[in-house]
């Protein structure tokens, strides 16, 4: 019996060739049959193949030239034992001109493959015949069926045992049920163990009233009602399916299931056990998250990292270190050098970051590979190095850190902060090492620098000890020649000062006659301004190198503000300038040298009436800033130049150059500025928008402890 008994009717030879030639070369034929994924064979009356496409090739591992020249009963296996089949296959033909059915092929290498073939016979004697390897699906299907047998055997003993298997899925968290099609509805709940009801939130009696496929996630349902009816009609499904169900609060929650049809009360039923896998699944996706962070930090980190297989260390040390009895792996090594040599041999990177290829300039994994190799084998540092990480590994210290040398690709010696991590799941085999690495050659050399700079720092601290001792010296000995120049300055300038500002004073009050009387009084004036810049001079002097002393005492701030204007305000008259205090009714006390103070207020006061205009306005104020006492001058003048502001406080600086006519040293406020520091406060200068500038000094207030009438250096 052959393919060609399947074809019994007789066709006219020379309309068959010309349909042959016009099919095979018809585009349309070419591009659905020739270049299709199924495997195609074009058979004649006598079994010829007349044409195949390349996935029947690939099916039965024949070239298409070697197809071309066979029949196909020579692929055949046991064609000839099918009589039944065959002629089943005959009916078909004879009634519909197609047919469906299973036969077995022999590929070319001689295995046996199971094959499907769908064949539709042509009025011009011709056979399309589409193959289908069902190799594995047989197998698949033969063993779905011995469990399905044996399933159904359990079942058909009793409920009982249902139950008691039902009961057992509930322990380990399995949920069972049992579907039937009943009334139209498919999968109808028939019966529910306890597990379904916690799983899907609804209880018993709602899911008895309902289809196992109402819960199913709506693009799950049609592949899972598709197994139910396959299962149903009796047909071997694979055996677990993932899907999922929307509970009654409207989750969803993944499951995983495996059925059996059997009998139940009469009536086919499919028995169901479900598993809820979310946890699984959670704990599928963090392991995938952690897989690809992992990655991630393994690739992108800057720091060399890479991992060794060091699995084959334990069997070593038995083969080549203590195979003599010995149990000390450093003892051993010092005596047997080559096995260190042997052992580098047997390392293996397993992989590695770009930043390793980058510290060893390598290409790739290999090249890195050989040049640690090479370094270990030539370098008699490198050599020590790799001794010392085998006794530490033989530790098994889940984490060392040491230094080492390494050689580059291009020749370059680089100094490394090494750290070796072992996982504690892999401490027994040393499957997985983890080495890291930081280049710390340029560090090391700049250690290297300061410990030779450290080994001359005591010379040079002694040397700049003595060097500075002598400046302090010198410093001291100019102070003391300052301060002994600016006395003996005072001193001669006050000798004469004190008779000239007598007599001055005398004629002032005794010559009434002018121009005489006028003179007198210039004279006199003028005596009293020098004395003046005299005393601001040498106060300026103490106050810079130490020497000036205060002498503190509790006072009232409004009653102290209240007094300076009534002794400025005889000057203030005269230049037809308007002076005013402005304090809160209440102010607290500040601890101060009075006198001090006193000599700030006038200095202020005195340079406000010197620089502004005739009938100008100037202003005390006072106010509390937290534990300070803030003071401030204001008067209505033209400003401080931008250009003087950050000079202003300086000795020596005028505060306008249209002003350098007048009198002063330019001494004022740089003394105002000493003075304020020495209480612990200070002193600064804005202008004002619109016009005039406005000083502002801070005084401590007086606490508790404050001690009146005490000096104060």
């Amino acid at each position: 019996m052959n393919m060609n008994k399947a074809i019994k009717v007789k066709k006219n030879p020379a309309k068959k060739r010309a349909f042959n030639q016009q099919v095979i070369t018809d585009d349309l034929y070419k591009a659905v049959v020739s270049d299709a994924m199924e495997a195609f064979t074009l058979v004649n009356l006598d079994g010829y193949i007349l044409d195949t496409n390349a996935a029947f090739c690939d099916m039965t591992s024949y070239s298409r030239d070697e197809l071309l020249s066979m029949k196909i009963q020579d692929i055949e296996v046991g064609f000839t034992e099918l009589s039944d089949k065959i002629n089943l296959i005959d009916l078909g033909l004879e009634k519909s001109g197609k047919c469906l059915f299973e036969t077995r092929h022999r590929r070319k290498d001689g295995k046996i493959i199971d094959v499907a073939i769908n064949l539709k016979y042509l009025d011009e004697g011709l056979s399309f015949c589409f193959h289908r390897d069902i190799t594995e699906d047989k197998l698949k299907l033969k063993h779905e069926a011995l469990i399905r047998k044996q399933t159904e055997e359990a079942l058909k003993e009793s409920e009982d045992r249902y139950r008691a298997l039902i009961d057992l899925g509930t322990k380990i968290g399995e949920a069972v049920v049992m579907l039937q099609d009943i009334g139209g509805s498919e999968g109808m709940h028939t019966y529910v163990s306890d597990q379904w009801p916690i799983i899907t939130g609804y209880k018993k009696k709602e899911l008895l009233n309902m289809p196992f496929f109402d819960l199913v996630n709506p693009k799950d349902r049609e592949a899972s009602l598709y197994r139910h009816r396959q299962k149903m009609a009796g047909k071997t499904m694979p055996e677990l399916f993932e899907l999922s169900i929307i509970n009654k609060k409207g989750k969803k929650t993944p499951i995983e299931i495996t059925s059996a049809v059997t009998v139940y009360r009469g009536k086919p039923t499919n028995v169901v056990y479900i598993r809820d896998i979310t946890k699984r699944k959670e704990l599928e996706k963090a392991l995938v998250d952690s897989e690809e962070k992992y990655r991630a930090l393994f690739e992108y980190l800057p720091i060399a990292i890479y991992e060794l297989d060091y699995s084959w260390f334990i069997n070593f040390k038995q083969t080549c270190i203590y195979k003599d009895g010995k149990n000390d792996l450093k003892q051993c090594l010092e005596e047997k050098p080559n096995d260190i040599l042997a052992s580098q041999e047997l390392g293996h990177i397993v992989r590695t970051n770009q930043a390793a290829l980058d510290l060893y300039e390598a290409d790739n994994i290999e090249e890195m590979r050989n040049m640690v190799y090479s370094f270990v084998a030539k370098d008699k540092k490198g050599f020590e190095e790799r001794k010392a990480f085998l006794v530490a590994l033989d530790k098994k210290a889940g984490y060392t850190t040491n230094e080492e040398t390494i050689i580059t690709s291009k020749g370059n010696r680089k100094i490394v902060l090494t750290r070796t991590a072992t996982p504690p799941a892999c401490g027994a085999n040393l499957s997985r090492v983890f080495i890291s690495q930081i280049d710390i050659t340029a560090r090391k050399e700049a250690q290297e620098g300061v410990e030779k700079y450290k080994e001359h720092l005591e010379e040079l601290v002694t040397k700049r000890t003595a060097e500075l001792a002598e400046v302090n010296k010198q410093l001291r000995e100019q102070i003391k020649q300052r301060i002994e120049f600016t006395r003996a300055i005072v001193h001669e300038m006050k000798t004469p000062l004190t008779p000239l500002l007598g007599a001055s004073d005398l004629l002032c009050n005794n010559l009434k006659e002018e121009p005489w009387s006028t003179l007198a009084h210039q004279v006199y004036n003028g005596a009293v301004d020098l004395d003046k810049r005299i005393d601001e001079l040498f106060t300026l002097t103490r106050s810079e190198v130490g020497k000036l002393k205060l002498h503190k005492t509790t006072i009232e701030p409004a009653a102290f503000l209240k007094d300076i204007v009534d002794y400025m305000m005889p000057q203030a008259t005269k230049t037809n300038h308007k002076l005013i205090v402005d304090t809160p009714n209440t102010l607290p006390k500040v601890y101060c040298d009075p006198q001090c103070i006193n000599q700030v207020f006038l200095n202020l006061i005195d340079n406000a009436l010197k620089f502004t205009p005739e009938g100008t306005l100037i202003t005390l104020k006072a106010q509390q800033k937290d534990s300070f006492l803030e003071f401030q001058v204001i008067d209505t003048g033209h400003g401080i130049p931008p250009n003087k502001m950050k000079y202003i406080f300086m000795p020596y600086v005028s505060l306008d150059d249209e002003m350098e006519h007048l009198s002063g040293l330019g001494l004022g406020l740089a003394l105002c500025k000493n003075l304020v520091r020495l209480h612990s406060g200070d002193i600064t200068v804005e202008n004002k928008s619109g016009s005039g500038c406005c000083f502002t000094f801070t005084i401590p207030i007086a606490g508790k402890d404050s001690k009146t009438n005490k000096n104060t250096e």
